[in-house]
């Protein structure tokens, strides 16, 4: 099945306002904040590549990540 993800960068978020976060048990079960350290340890080569470069984007403004090629689909 197609997928897409988005992005967005909320900035930093304080600690009391990451406490008061409640997910919709329906869609999620859990949440994580990490540093990239931490995530490169946790994930998988691919999905760490795609993080990686979100963090990169974070400082040259919009970007846009085109990853993958499941099937049927060209490759990037």
């Amino acid at each position: 099945m197609p997928k897409i993800g988005f992005v967005f960068d909320g900035g930093r978020i304080a600690a009391r306002r990451l406490a008061a976060i409640r997910l919709d048990p329906e869609e999620h079960d859990a949440w994580e904040v990490h540093s990239l350290t931490e995530w490169r340890r946790a994930m998988r080569p691919p999905s760490y590549a795609r993080l990686r470069a979100v963090e990169e984007a974070r400082g040259t403004g919009p970007a846009y990540l085109v990853s993958g090629g499941g099937a049927g689909a060209p490759p990037p």
